[in-house]
């Protein structure tokens, strides 16, 4: 069913390494991301932040690896912006190899549909003396639209997120979600969360549901940095 689209959508998805030195050792996030203009890339907020904490600093280097030039150095990249309430930031390769970008559908989609998303989970890194060996492997999934939650913030600013009926694969933050057009209609940034208090102990479980925030939100950080979108 998603085999045309992923085709399609293969050469503007991006494995990204956020990371800062901290004295005589680093530490690092990995993630993906998607080519949205000539190079832009959009990912999680999150992933650009110590320890996944978009309370924490920002990484102070930013590199990314395009799905079809694996095994080559990786690009450079600078951060341009990021909406923390959305989960969303972006990046821009001054001098991108390739500027395949994907198509972000602003229209609304229906429970049932099914959706495809391709990434890099499962990421590992090593900084070695020779250079950093960013290991990646680009993975496809599958699921269907469960639900579309609405919240209000006290602002007056509503937020709309996507559930699908699955559980990512784990570090499959920036993942873009597709159709089967190929059109992407949102970004993976977490999952769902359920807290249990037991004896007067509080325990937190990942519920089967993923989290994805509509393109919407993306196209609008994107007009708000001055970027031009297809």
């Amino acid at each position: 069913m998603f085999r045309e689209a992923c085709r399609q959508n293969s050469g503007g998805i991006y494995g990204t390494l956020s990371s800062t030195q901290l004295g005589n050792s680093k530490t690092w996030c990995n993630g993906t991301g998607f080519m949205i203009a000539p190079g832009i890339l959009a990912m999680a907020a999150h992933c650009i932040h110590v320890e996944h904490n978009s309370n924490n600093p920002r990484h102070k280097r930013f590199n990314v690896i395009c799905a079809s030039d694996i095994g080559q150095p990786l690009e450079s990249a600078v951060l341009i912006d990021e909406d923390p309430i959305r989960d969303v930031a972006l990046l821009r390769i001054d001098n991108p190899r390739s500027i395949k970008s994907l198509y972000l559908d602003s229209n609304f989609v229906g429970m049932g549909t099914a959706c495809g998303s391709i990434g890099f989970p499962l990421s590992t890194t090593e900084f070695l003396s020779t250079g950093t060996e960013f290991n990646v492997v680009e993975r496809f999934q599958s699921a269907y639209i469960s639900a579309n939650i609405s919240e209000t913030l006290s602002s007056g600013r509503v937020l709309s997120t996507y559930e699908t009926n699955n559980l990512m694969y784990g570090g499959s933050s920036g993942c873009p979600g597709f159709l089967v057009n190929g059109n992407i209609f949102g970004m993976l940034v977490g999952a769902r969360i359920n807290t249990n208090t037991i004896n007067g102990l509080q325990s937190m479980e990942q519920v089967a549901i993923s989290l994805w925030v509509p393109s919407i939100d993306i196209i609008n950080l994107a007009k708000k940095s001055g970027i031009k979108l297809n």
